[in-house]
């Protein structure tokens, strides 16, 4: 899921159009990216990592497998991750420790791609500094 290019086509179920209707033009600016580059490119657009992790949470939600919904919840954290990292933006209602908490436990999957426990490990600490502080 996440070393294919951003899924743009209607025609396929499980498309970002198909899930969350058309995507906005920030969005559709990054067609023929894949979704790993988009999430380790500070100069993702937050529009862009807003709409990946509203994509994933809805597949994540439809799953009809559990290795479909634990890459869709990976690719959910991630696209949190890269606003938090990059952005300096929380694109969650989850509390800043909820998120400490599932970093460190998905840094400690053996199938998660390395470049993502980095930016994994990057979110975490921007969680333990602010963690202490509501929200």
């Amino acid at each position: 899921m996440l070393s294919g290019e951003l899924p743009l086509d209607p025609a396929i179920p499980d498309s970002l159009p198909a899930v969350l209707n058309w995507p906005s033009d920030e969005v559709l600016a990054a067609a023929g990216r894949t979704m790993s580059s988009l999430l380790l490119d500070s100069s993702t657009d937050l529009a862009v990592l807003e709409t990946l992790k509203d994509y994933a949470k809805e597949l994540a939600r439809r799953s009809e497998t559990e290795a479909k919904q634990a890459a869709a919840t990976v690719l959910y954290y991630a696209a949190i991750a890269s606003a938090l990292a990059f952005h300096g933006h929380k694109i969650t209602q989850h509390s800043y420790q909820k998120l400490h908490q599932a970093y460190a436990e998905l840094e400690q999957k053996p199938w998660v791609p390395p470049e993502l426990k980095g930016l994994f490990e990057k979110a975490r600490a921007i969680c333990g500094q602010r963690k202490k502080v509501p929200g």
